[in-house]
């Protein structure tokens, strides 16, 4: 088929991946009333999918514009008769999305129909759900409803429609690697598919000359071909060229008439050759036969038998070949004279031969059918098929080719199969067919290579457009500018033409613009623009000049854009009207600006010019756009990402867990709870002065005290030895006095590594004791008190009881959790470096290997690995401890980290947790307690199960959750209606409730569900958004899995999966009336019991795929349900150090702030400004692929003390100490090796504004400009702030003396960004209009970028600073997630019309008509966006 090819783009990275490319589209006219449409469907069931890819024209309007309708009364449309741009399902009425579509890029829709209840998903996505949807089983429309009205305007691909069978989108398409191009699978994945009787396929191709059923000889003589029944040309499995061959064993093609000399073989040599696919064995099928109407003797025949065995026959069988081809696979058979010999050559291998020296007589060619009895005919596909005379073409073993035969001398017989396909022409093999009216045309634009339109975002707004953004039309007495979709890039030779009709007055010029150029404001000009005009003259920014012919309305306009040279040169019809402008530089957009009547259409693809145009000289559109530049990152996700994320007030690590990249593993760990611990009571006495203790550790209750270490019970110094966590999670040291640190212990997600080094004979207090989390020193103190100098700690005293998990003193204070590596080195004040390395790749502390460190007479090494005999010192010293209460192993370790139940994440009634976070037991009567598990998982198959504790009536659920919200019925989740829990509760032996979204469905296990013993299953597939429920029959050994009401479903082939939306799933576990139930997540044995479904795995942090993302370099964190604190951390100055964007304060330390700087995400403690319980924050998160804090720069006049550099991001962090200045100002090194266009610059050790630099037509080099991020004034001059020079280069910038820039031994950071890849610098005209101003976003590439992350000043006037991204709200019309950087205000919970916009392929569309991003004045913006084109040439989907 044509229509998919392995695409390699230009330039591209050095693993060069084959694409797939669509190559047509079918273009709807609205203007024409055109449509595609079929009669009766009679029989289709209400179980279907739809699937097309589609580009909007027109936009806006309230009046539905349906895609489709699959009968009556429904279908899909854009808008819905009442609000503009929504998409909208129609069934009698209509149901419609809150975000708008309105963007200028490609959309994947796929409607699903399961039993009549309908889903409608965009790019993968479900946006539309429990629909009511009608069986297709009237008249079909495509592009308009029932084929009568309300017409689409605009482009679909690769329409495929589905009878009988409910297909989720990644049937139909996928994405790539990164997770953010969502494009298209190739036509062989798509013709795998069951597409029912009804089913049907467009791919849109352009059909040739003659019909489907029509063969031609393209040999010399043309002989005429006949086609008997339905032999006809078909898309399936084409081998060579569009199409093949297609006999379903009963057709067959033969030659008209017989008896010709070019089929008289007589005794020379020849070749009869073809490529066949027989697809089913009816017993002896033919593939060819010479021989017709009696005439047997001496003519040639192959047919093959019932074990596809070839059989050449010649007056008896002469060959049967050696080797079979395979049922289904395509194979190329020769049979070839030469000489004397004949031989069979299957796959250009010899198979047989004979020695052959038979007149052959004549013959009449038939093919696919036996012609004595017009029987044995063949199934499946042929193509290619020739007869040479004189020649036998193949005399050796050879390589068949795979490329059309081209006719020569020799040909007696040539047959190809070389159809297209158009609109409306169907190639699933069904011929189910759909009629085109009023000419629906095929287009080149497609989703895998976009063409530049004119732009219905980027127009004035009494301007519209038709024809699928081609045709401008302005029926307005005034002048009105509209722009391409597609920048030209600063490199390349580009093309284009344009066709018009003539208006009532004046006229239009066309050309082109600069990039910033703001077709939306209400009068508009020639300025910043370079354009040929009806009048016969040029306009070169604003004036103009006498120029080229007066063009009118019969001819074809042609535009060459050379960027190579700069020169912009028209041609009338082919006629060059020389070079109107030389030296451009820079992206350019395509521009029109016309009065009055006048209609121009542009034609941007290939196929629609009428001339060829210049050498050299290509079209706008993505592919070529690809080949001319080098794009060598694409993957946003691996430098700037926002999270959202839930407070637990605890800590939690916010971003996507990572696997572990660990060399050394630790393989078990102890569990205690209840009353478990470990004790020994030492032979001799260690050194009480100098030792290490150290140990990994995971918490599971977060209440009470619960001890690490302890000895002693003596009340003074030397005789009381305690670690412990208190009721405030807090690390207590305590020895008579107590060390108290700052931070706080609650997180039940993640193993820490403690380290204590004491050696009391140091003078210095505080080195006495150092204590050390996950590698780092703990320096702030809540309480601090050392112990004296050359004391003997109670630790190492002989004769005296030691405890790991348990402090005699009554209160016992039992640890609850789990440890690991426990070690005490004796003699010796370690460092954690001895215990713990930092993997350099995630950021995180892993543990080493400790077996080889000199462990001191008294020492010991506990690994846990001896489960008879958990005390079991490894050190090589013998000091066992003794196992107390029935301390347990696991394979939890911090290697693993397998995900438990949260302590810290609950909601409903109270529940008590035990067993390591692995049992719940619920306390009220009538409400459920419910938990969730640690571990949000984004991607990946996973499994757990559950064990309900014996009862009659067990009440205990397991559920899955997106966490979109809280449970509509808390008191029971399995009647829950929110969709966002998927599970099942166990009511009793013969009773179970499945929630599967929509509320209590009852299940009825057999055999009966037994509790203590059988195990509750669920089966997460968060790659594809589906859920499985199933249980396990213990006693039986046998797993079962719903599907509807039955036991029938089966994860690994997708059958009774349940849908559930969102992007991060936990689970969920219920507990009611007091009961219990116990979770294994891959720590236990339950799942070791249970057959594992192929490709599901146990939930722990090391089964984590990794994202491939760079460490986290610069945090901003806000919370958005409350007014506190922006908070702004960086790993050039460390954790826990944040300063305020809305305030002037100094930065701050707290040790409860951002922990850790991580691969693709932080780890947060439990402060309230960024981890309050049940409160929603936003991380805007960049990362870097160095490692480290960075290193000096010395490029400045200032040596900053470390910069910090990603030049693939396009930003740089620098800390540098304030100097005195000099005339022309101070410089400060950045890195980026280009000029920042955006610096923000904070005094760090003063209460004072951060000054922000932007550049742009607004910034002046002499008087340089300054905005405040912690303020809303406007722009203002001040050479105090960045010297008297202002001087940004591609090394330095510079600052003045102002104290909130650079003041003698004060510390400053310095944030620079430049344009990137990723990154687009700007600014922009306001209009105040509701169709506000359209900015285009483009890399330093000049490759357009859809925006991820926009930041925003009005300059000229006293307005807020404001962010916008796509996570804090997914869909458009984005506003009212908005945040402002200069207050602590938070999200606003209404709808914030003044500062709306959409984030589109390629830009931002202003929407609010207020006076906040869209006033008229000037507003600058930095934009973080994702390429429009990848590294490989795939492009992004539409927003």
């Amino acid at each position: 088929m044509p229509n998919f090819r392995n695409l390699m783009s230009g330039e591209v990275p050095s693993s060069a991946v084959a694409l797939v490319e669509v190559e047509n589209s079918a273009l709807f006219n609205s203007a024409n009333s055109e449509d595609l449409s079929r009669g009766s469907m009679s029989g289709t069931a209400t179980t279907w999918t739809a699937s097309f890819w589609v580009y909007r024209g027109v936009q806006g309007g309230t009046t539905a514009k349906f895609m489709f309708t699959t009968s009556s009364d429904g279908g899909l449309a854009f808008a819905s008769n009442s609000t503009a741009d929504i998409l909208s399902w129609y069934s009698g009425s209509y149901t419609a999305t809150t975000s708008v579509f309105r963007d200028i890029g490609w959309y994947h829709m796929v409607v699903k129909s399961v039993a009549g209840s309908g889903t409608v998903y965009v790019n993968g996505e479900s946006v539309l759900s429990g629909l009511t949807v009608n069986g297709a089983d009237a008249t079909m429309a495509i592009g308009s409803y029932n084929n009568g009205s309300n017409h689409f305007d605009g482009y679909m691909a690769e329409w495929v429609f589905i009878d009988g069978t409910a297909y989720n989108p990644t049937s139909f398409a996928e994405y790539d690697t990164t997770g953010l191009y969502w494009t298209p699978k190739s036509s062989d994945d798509i013709q795998e598919l069951t597409f029912g009787n009804n089913g049907f396929y467009f791919t849109n191709e352009t059909v040739l000359s003659g019909d489907m059923t029509t063969f031609v000889d393209s040999g010399p003589t043309a002989h005429t071909i006949t086609t008997v029944n339905d032999a006809t040309h078909s898309p399936l499995g084409h081998k060579v060229q569009n199409s093949v061959i297609y006999v379903d064993g009963t057709d067959w093609i033969k030659t008209a008439p017989s008896g010709h000399a070019d089929f008289t073989l007589g005794t020379g040599d020849f070749c009869i050759e073809g490529w066949f696919n027989r697809t089913a064995i009816s017993g002896t099928d033919y593939v060819f036969d010479f021989r017709y109407s009696g005439n047997n003797t001496a003519r040639p025949a192959v047919y093959m038998g019932g074990s596809n065995q070839i059989n050449y026959d010649l007056n008896g069988i002469k060959i049967t070949g050696s080797t079979n081809p395979t049922t289904g696979e395509w194979f190329h058979l020769a049979i070839a004279r030469n000489g004397s010999t004949t031989t069979m050559y299957l796959d250009g291998t010899s198979v047989g031969s004979f020695t052959d020296t038979v007149d052959y007589l004549v013959g009449r060619p038939f093919f696919f059918q036996y012609p004595q009895a017009y029987s044995y005919g063949f199934t499946g596909y042929a193509t290619e098929l020739r007869i040479s005379k004189g020649v036998p073409r193949y005399t050796a073993n050879f390589t068949p080719s795979t490329t059309a035969f081209v006719s020569d001398s020799y040909t007696s017989l040539l047959v190809h199969s070389d159809k297209f396909f158009g609109a409306g022409d169907d190639v699933s093999g069904n011929f189910n067919n759909f009629t085109n009216n009023n000419t629906v045309v095929t287009s080149t634009h497609t989703p895998t290579n976009s063409h530049c339109t004119m732009s219905p975002l980027h127009h004035n707004p009494a301007s519209t457009l038709s024809n699928g953004n081609r045709t401008i039309n302005d029926l307005s007495a005034s002048w009105r500018v509209t722009l391409g979709t597609l920048p030209i890039p600063p490199s390349g030779k580009w093309y284009w033409e344009m066709t018009f009709s003539t208006g009532s007055s004046d006229g239009m010029t066309f050309g082109v613009c600069e990039v910033d150029f703001n077709a939306a404001l209400a009068a508009s000009t020639n300025n910043n623009a370079w354009a040929y005009s009806t009048y016969g003259s040029f306009y070169s920014g604003g004036s103009s000049a006498s120029y080229g012919d007066v063009p009118v309305n019969t001819d074809t306009i042609g535009v060459s854009m050379n960027m190579d040279t700069g020169d912009l040169t028209f041609y009338v019809d082919n006629v060059s009207q020389g070079v109107a402008v030389g030296s451009l530089t820079g992206s350019k957009l395509v521009y029109a600006n016309l009065y009055d009547s006048w209609v121009p259409t542009f034609h941007f693809e290939e196929a629609d010019w009428t001339y060829t145009p210049p050498t050299g000289h290509v079209a706008l559109n993505t592919t070529n756009i690809a080949a001319a530049t080098t794009r060598t990152a694409s993957d946003t996700n691996k430098y700037f990402q926002t999270t959202l994320y839930e407070g637990n007030g605890a800590g939690q690590r916010v971003g996507a867990f990572q696997p572990f990249d660990n060399t050394f593993t630790v393989a078990k760990s102890a569990l205690l709870g209840a009353t478990g611990y470990l004790n020994r009571t030492f032979d001799e006495a260690g050194n009480r002065q100098v030792f290490t203790l150290s140990t990994w550790f995971k918490i599971s209750d977060v209440t009470g005290d619960r001890t690490f270490f302890a000895s002693g019970n003596a009340g003074n110094e030397s005789g009381w030895f305690k670690f412990r966590l208190n009721d405030a999670d807090q690390l207590i040291l305590s020895w008579w006095n107590d060390l108290i640190l700052e931070r706080v212990f609650k997180d039940a997600s993640q193993w820490y590594h403690l380290v204590v080094a004491f050696d009391t004979t140091q003078g210095t207090a505080a080195n006495r004791v150092k204590v050390y989390i996950n590698g780092v020193q703990e320096t702030r103190f809540s309480t601090t008190s050392y112990p004296s100098q050359n004391n003997n700690m109670a630790w190492g005293i002989d004769a005296v009881n030691h405890a790991i998990g348990q402090y005699d003193d009554g209160a016992n204070n039992y640890w609850h959790g789990y440890f690991a590596q426990t070690a005490y080195i004796d003699g010796t004040q370690l460092a954690p470096s001895s215990f713990g390395e930092v993997d350099t790749s995630t950021n995180r502390w892993v543990p080493k290997d400790i077996s080889g460190l000199t462990f001191g007479s008294a020492g010991f090494f506990l690994d846990y690995a001896d489960s008879g005999n958990l005390g079991d010192d490894e050190s090589g010293n013998t000091n066992d401890f003794v196992n107390r209460n029935s301390v347990t192993q696991t394979t939890e370790s911090p290697t693993t980290n397998f995900a438990t139940i949260d302590p810290n994440n609950s909601f409903g009634g109270a529940s008590a947790l035990s067993e390591g976070n692995l049992k719940i037991t619920g306390s009220a009567a009538t409400t459920s307690c419910n938990r969730l598990s640690t571990l949000g998982l984004t991607s990946g198959k996973w499994i757990i199960a559950s064990r309900p504790a014996a009862a009659v009536a067990y009440n205990c659920g397991t559920y899955v959750t997106n966490e979109a919200g809280v449970a509509s019925n808390t008191t029971s989740l399995y009647n829950d209606t929110s969709g966002n829990y998927i599970g099942l509760d166990i009511a009793s032996a013969t009773q179970m409730y499945a929630q599967v979204g929509v509320g209590q469905t009852n299940v009825t296990p057999s055999p009966n569900f037994e509790g203590g013993v059988d195990y509750l299953l669920l089966a997460l597939d968060a790659d594809n958004n589906k859920v499985y429920i199933g249980w396990h029959d213990v006693s039986g050994s046998t797993t079962y899995w719903l599907n509807g009401a039955a036991w029938t479903g089966n994860p690994v082939t997708g059958v009774g999966g349940v849908s559930i939306s969102g992007n991060e799933f936990k689970f969920v576990f219920a507990s009611y009336s007091g009961r219990s139930g116990l979770v294994d997540f891959g720590q236990g044995t339950f799942l070791s019991n249970v057959t594992m479904p192929t490709g599901y795995i146990a939930v722990s942090q090391d089964n984590m795929v990794g994202t491939e993302q760079f460490q986290s370099a610069f945090s901003w964190i806000k919370n958005r349900d409350a007014e506190d604190n922006h908070m702004l951390f960086d790993r050039v100055r460390g954790a826990t150090i944040d300063w305020h964007s809305n305030a002037a304060a100094a930065q701050a330390t707290n040790a409860n702030t951002v922990q850790k700087f991580l691969e693709a995400g932080v780890q947060v403690g439990s402060d309230v400004e960024v981890n309050t319980l049940n409160e929603s924050y936003v991380l805007w998160n960049w990362m870097m692929e160095a490692t480290g804090t960075g290193s000096s720069n010395t490029e400045g006049t200032i040596n900053t003390t470390s910069t910090l550099v990603d030049q693939t991001l396009g930003m740089s962090i620098s800390t540098f100490t304030g100097a005195s200045v000099n005339g022309a100002g101070t410089t400060i090194g950045h890195g980026l090796d280009v000029a920042p266009e955006v610096i923000i610059l904070k005094n760090l050790s003063y209460a004072g504004s951060a000054a922000v630099y932007h550049s742009g037509a607004w910034q002046s080099a002499s008087a340089p400009k300054v905005l405040y991020l912690n303020g809303t004034a406007a722009g203002s001059n001040d050479t105090n702030v960045w010297g008297t020079s202002g001087a940004v280069t591609p090394t330095t910038f510079t600052v003045g003396n102002w104290r909130g820039t650079n003041t003698a031994s004060e510390l400053f950071v310095a944030y620079c960004f430049a344009p990137s890849q990723f990154i687009s610098i700007g600014s922009y005209e306001g209009n105040s209009n509701p169709s506000g101003t359209f900015i285009p976003t483009l890399n330093s590439l000049g490759v357009p970028i859809q925006p991820v992350w926009w930041l925003h000043k009005c300059i000229d006037t006293g307005l807020s600073w404001y962010i916008l991204d796509s996570v804090s709200q997914t869909y458009n019309v984005l506003g009212p997630q908005v945040l402002s950087p200069d207050t602590t205000e938070a999200t606003p919970s209404t709808t914030a019309t003044y500062r709306e916009a959409d984030f589109v392929t390629g830009g931002v569309k202003i929407r609010g008509a207020g006076d906040q991003i869209n006033n008229s004045n000037t507003h600058i913006y930095m934009a973080i966006g994702t390429p429009i084109i990848d590294v490989d040439g795939r492009i992004i989907a539409g927003k």
